[in-house]
């Protein structure tokens, strides 16, 4: 072969290495507070595809397909992931099990991608960034029936390397209510909305608040996962736990964290914050985890036009952007990250909400790939900068002090 036929091969070559490029984040896209990676493990039957199988969503309204596989969360650009470990309470024939699958799915993802590592303490995160790898972080949705005792503390938590735990979840238990939702979904927990609409227990906005809040066994428990180093999640309370559990939180030091929520008077139900709580968490230094769908988002989930920033007719944003600014300027730059929730059984943004990115026309924000391309979004439309880099340190700085913090709460 001549060299003028070698050198139109190389550039050949590096034509076709650059085409691929754009599929590849060339950049950070930050922390990801809540995701399902092996949902199949955790709903069973209802739930289609695997994490090592091709995705099987389609789109932004698919809800119990595959979101999620080894791929995209690779493809995703993202620095940290929490990962959340779930096993329905009558879908799973052993929820213990369940989550045990979870956790060797997870070992066995770091294994064969030598880029990511489980991290298990804020010194190895921080490690792993400086060295140019990602981070998951195991995290348990739903402490009630696989936090049950002594030995599951240790094999889950001492063991497993679960570090945080969303302590409530959809339906009231022996730990504790559950936030409210409203509309069909309110039937995720009949009895306590039954007992809320009896009694007339409402909120702010009319929304219906749950006549539960925690229970001494959950007392009991919260405690003793705190005294463990483990990050409280917030996400689900219901509005009646929230000041007995403040207190106890701010003895052990723990800032505020609530993975995956929207704004409360944009979608009035108890499972959105109210801004009391809000504050609550920019008080003590917190971290929240916005939900990019449209059905958690609330009024105002409108259409979106990416004009040039110098436009004076800048039409309205869509939900997702104008509550992740809201919030970002309340709680601090890099305080506000994607609590994505997907593989989580709901609907995300939908193509005419995240209109700045041609790689949404068709299907939308439906797939953890995506997420590096959804933050440009709010910066294409708004002009705000989206620090990467600042979330990961935000977080990394607010699990160092829950980690370190003082094991009290006496």
């Amino acid at each position: 072969m001549r060299l003028s036929q070698l050198f139109i091969f190389f550039c050949r070559c590096l034509t076709f290495a650059a085409l691929l490029l754009p599929s590849v984040p060339t950049h950070a896209a930050g922390v990801d507070l809540h995701a399902h990676l092996f949902m199949k493990s955790g709903l069973g039957p209802l739930f289609s595809g695997e994490f090592n199988d091709p995705l099987k969503a389609e789109n932004w309204k698919s809800r119990f397909q595959s979101q999620i596989n080894s791929e995209a969360v690779i493809r995703s650009g993202l620095d940290i992931i929490v990962v959340s470990l779930y096993a329905h309470p009558f879908l799973v024939w052993d929820r213990r099990n369940s989550i045990r699958r979870q956790l060797s799915q997870a070992a066995d993802f770091v294994r064969q991608n030598p880029g990511w590592i489980i991290a298990k303490d804020p010194t190895s995160a921080r490690k792993a960034l400086s060295q140019k790898k990602q981070v998951l972080i195991l995290s348990l949705e739903g402490a009630s029936g696989i936090l049950e005792t002594d030995a599951d503390i240790r094999e889950f938590v001492e063991e497993g390397g679960i570090r945080i735990v969303t302590f409530f979840h959809l339906t009231d238990d022996s730990l504790g209510g559950a936030a409210l939702l409203n509309g069909l979904r309110g039937i995720a927990s009949p009895w306590a909305l039954l007992k809320s609409m009896i009694s007339g227990k409402t909120g702010t906005y009319g929304e219906y608040l749950n006549t539960g809040g925690i229970t001494d066994t959950g007392l009991a428990l919260f405690k003793k996962l705190l005294s463990r180093k483990v990050w409280i999640d917030l996400a689900h309370a219901p509005d009646l736990a929230w000041p007995v559990v403040l207190p106890i939180l701010e003895l052990s030091k723990q800032p505020l964290l609530v993975t995956h929520t929207s704004i409360r008077e944009h979608l009035p139900m108890e499972r959105t914050l109210s801004w009391p709580q809000v504050d609550f968490i920019a008080k003590s230094g917190g971290i929240l985890g916005l939900m990019p769908s449209e059905e958690m988002l609330g009024k105002n989930s409108q259409s979106i036009q990416c004009l040039p920033d110098t436009s004076k007719n800048r039409p309205s944003p869509s939900s997702f952007i104008m509550q992740f600014l809201t919030l970002s300027s309340k709680l601090g730059d890099g305080h506000v990250m994607l609590g994505s929730d997907f593989n989580g059984g709901i609907y995300h943004l939908s193509p005419e909400s995240v209109a700045c990115s041609a790689s949404f026309e068709e299907k939308g924000y439906w797939n953890l790939g995506q997420s590096a391309e959804v933050l440009r979004t709010i910066e294409k439309f708004s002009g705000y900068s989206v620090n990467s880099s600042k979330m990961a340190e935000s977080f990394l700085n607010a699990w160092e002090t829950a980690f370190n913090g003082s094991t009290s709460t006496q």
